[in-house]
């Protein structure tokens, strides 16, 4: 009561506010400076527009779910637990692991068009957890601090230029925001980096990413990737399998290709012992599958093993399991020119096999192309392929030339000649009437050519390609730019032709007619009626059926053009050219 009257009549009314602000004040920063030093947990936040879900179960793996409010769908899956095994269908998301010396790593991460990333980091005392989101929208980190974290997983690049992503273990009490920056990496020889991405989400194929001690066992077909820590929070045990073969999901494709694990293993499990040590990085890819066929040798090996591999420049080793040596020996301008380095037949490599870096499988997510949406080729196109064959099979002609009024040069037209199945029974006729239109016209039988090489000049000649859908239009890769590809499309399979043909010579800057044939120009009105479901609606009826379009419609089937009708399209073709 004695202080009232002694304060307001020591100071104005005004000077009392500003003691009374000063003092508040004060006591806020002895508050807050109290707060950082002894519960660093406790800076303040601002929650993003995320929400985080425990648990749920995906193919016997207990995950976290973190979403975007803003978005249907969700974003990460974050792996919770020890000890599972991550197939193909559990998740379906892009796994990341990493360890450095003191510092142990699990990621979690599903791929999508805003690239958010899963950050986290461990530090003497305090644990937490970090959900960043690309920096295309506002940056926002998710943290978990605090709160009894069983395991966390740390995976870094060593460039620096990526940051730590992790998913974290059970016993998350409370997940708040920050923007602070991250520790930086220890650096010396105890900063070793184990670092495994197992993308699983892909359509096409699966994919694996390895960095550290990589110790290959041929004999059981298992890759071992060794942890030095001396402690036990790293995820020892944990295993994938691959298939390296990117048709994923086709059976009849996959059940012929071996299968690759991938286990994490401690240094003091006893690892095999190195027989060979490599320094350069590998690249372990299938020739199973369909290959062999002229269309899935380049869009189930060849694309895929020219996009994942030419950031190396060369300096790679490619292991082939399930070798075929005709295979590569067919091949062999073009592995020459992606790597400097003989294929090697992995199976059969005795002894043990150790690399610092290598990628399982091959990143691909188009049919006979490369996917302009996905950052996972590093900006490469089909422009750059075709430029790479030019080089490979030191093809001369880049550009079609314009065809002038009044000149007497014929443009060249090759006829992609079948005989067992789509035949063009009436070839003779169709070649004719190209000639008499003014064009020179070549019938190539492309499996009977013994050289690739040579072939790929011949094809590289000409300014336009005919044939019925098959494996033969696949030598469109070798036309020059602005060639016409002129693509007869047999009855019930135009959903095909458009995805394997069409869809790719836009993307090679090559132009697309397309000849869709009549019920009177298919072989098939000889065994079925013309009003039956086979005939009048193949497609809707059978596009689910694999193995009757392809024993009908594609081995059955044979075509017999109608020239006058057929003359229109070629005519079109010529206009082309003269444009």
């Amino acid at each position: 009561m004695l202080y009232d009257p002694i304060f307001s009549k020591s100071f104005s009314r005004f000077e009392q506010q500003k003691i009374g602000r000063f003092a508040f004040l004060a006591c806020a920063v002895i508050a807050l400076s109290i707060c950082t030093v002894f519960k660093p947990q406790y800076h303040v936040r601002i929650v993003p527009s995320i929400s985080l879900q425990f648990p749920r179960s995906v193919g016997g793996v207990d995950t976290a779910v973190i979403k975007d409010r803003n978005i249907s769908e969700p974003l990460q899956y974050l792996s919770v637990g020890t000890d599972a095994e991550v197939d193909n269908e559990a998740t379906r998301d892009t796994l990341q692991l990493s360890a450095n010396d003191g510092v142990n790593a699990r990621r979690a991460e599903k791929d999508v068009i805003a690239s958010n990333l899963v950050k986290s980091s461990t530090n003497d005392g305090v644990k937490e957890r970090q959900v960043a989101k690309d920096t295309s929208s506002s940056v926002s980190l998710l943290e978990a601090n605090g709160g009894n974290v069983k395991d966390t997983y740390i995976t870094k690049d060593t460039t620096g230029t990526k940051p730590l992503q992790s998913s974290t273990g059970e016993g998350v009490k409370d997940v708040v925001a920050s923007n602070e920056a991250l520790a930086p990496e220890p650096i010396g020889l105890e900063a070793k980096l184990i670092k495994l991405v197992c993308s699983l989400s892909e359509p096409v194929s699966d994919y694996c990413e390895l960095e550290g001690d990589i110790r290959i066992h041929p004999n059981s077909s298992t890759i071992f990737v060794v942890s030095h820590r001396t402690d036990s929070s790293f995820q020892i045990g944990t295993s994938w399998v691959i298939k390296p073969y990117a048709r994923k999901g086709n059976e009849g494709a996959m059940e012929s290709v071996k299968s690759w694990t991938i286990k994490v293993i401690s240094s003091h499990q006893t690892p095999p012992s190195c027989t060979a040590d490599q320094s350069i990085p590998a690249i372990l890819f299938s020739l199973a599958g369909y290959s062999g066929n002229h269309f899935h040798d380049f869009s189930d090996i060849i694309i895929p093993l020219f996009s994942t591999s030419r950031k190396f420049d060369g300096e790679v080793h490619f292991l082939a399991t399930d070798y075929k040596a005709w295979w590569s020996s067919k091949y062999r301008g073009i592995l020459g020119k992606l790597s400097k380095h003989k294929v090697n037949d992995i199976d059969r490599e005795e002894g043990i096999v150790c690399y610092k870096s290598m990628i399982i499988g091959l990143k691909t997510r188009k049919e006979l192309g490369i996917a302009q949406s996905s950052n996972i080729y590093q900006g490469l196109s089909m422009k750059d392929f075709r430029d790479f064959l030019r080089s490979a099979y030191s093809l001369k002609t880049k550009n079609v030339t314009k065809m002038r009024k009044g000149t007497t040069e014929k443009p060249r037209m090759m006829i992609i000649s079948r005989k067992k199945s789509r035949t063009l029974v009436n070839e003779n006729k169709i070649t004719k009437m190209g000639e008499n239109m003014g064009y020179e016209v070549i019938v190539a039988d492309a499996t009977l050519s013994t050289d690739l090489s040579k072939f790929a000049e011949l094809v590289n000649s000409c300014s336009v390609l005919i044939g019925v859908h098959g494996a033969g239009l696949t030598n469109m890769v070798f036309l020059p730019d602005n060639a016409v590809v002129i693509q007869i499309v047999p009855l019930g399979i135009e959903w095909y032709a458009r995805r394997d043909f069409e869809e790719p010579a836009l993307d090679m800057n090559i132009r697309y007619l397309s000849y869709k044939i009549k019920v009177k120009e298919s072989s098939l009105i000889q065994e079925y009626s013309v009003k039956s479901a086979t005939i009048r609606n193949s497609l809707s009826v059978n596009k689910n059926d694999w193995g009757v379009i392809r024993s009908v419609y594609l081995d059955r089937q044979n075509v017999i053009l109608d020239v006058r009708r057929f003359r229109r399209t070629l005519s079109k073709a010529f206009k082309l050219l003269h444009q």
